[in-house]
């Protein structure tokens, strides 16, 4: 993950460790490297995260808090969006739910200074916790509604097929 020249990384090296995350060891290996007082390792850790299959990042369910924590309290907005990518990829239950990143999903999809990315993945998350808490459905709802202008076409794509969705269950 690292360079020795301190420049960023190429895809062909990102996927050529991702593909060496098949056993736990070289796994574990990468994720800790989030951690990295780098904030170029930590991002080129989660880069690779991304590119892995979906029965490795099924593998790090256990450290769904730990990744949460990490998307919450950095100011590094590129490991943030690609932490958030690979907390989405991951299957949730109810009992994953956390308030504080619900809250954060809720800020960040509606910021406009937010990147388009990150309003995204935050949408998707958010959607996917609320409907754990039918209760929760329309604050989500009054919070799409509210984005009318001054977003990316991405966004403003989501949001309305996200709408579409809470109509289909009534909302």
């Amino acid at each position: 993950m690292r360079d020795e020249k301190g420049n960023n990384l190429h895809i062909k090296d990102i996927k050529a460790q991702a593909a060496t995350a098949c056993d736990d060891v070289s796994r574990d290996e990468i994720v800790s490297l989030i951690h990295d007082a780098s904030p170029k390792v930590a991002r080129n850790a989660a880069w690779a995260m991304t590119h892995f299959t979906d029965d490795v990042i099924a593998t790090l369910r256990p450290r769904l808090n730990e990744f949460i924590d990490i998307i919450v309290s950095t100011d590094n907005i590129s490991l943030q969006r690609l932490l958030l990518n690979v907390v989405e990829r991951m299957e949730w239950e109810s009992a994953y739910v956390r308030t504080d990143f619900l809250d954060f999903c809720f800020d960040r999809m509606v910021s406009p200074v937010v990147p388009p990315g990150v309003q995204s993945l935050c949408m998707k998350l958010a959607m996917r916790q609320c409907r754990f808490y039918p209760e929760l459905l329309p604050e989500f709802r009054m919070l799409l509604e509210s984005m009318e202008t001054g977003y990316a076409v991405s966004t403003m794509g989501l949001r309305k097929k996200m709408l579409k969705q809470l109509n289909k269950i009534n909302l």
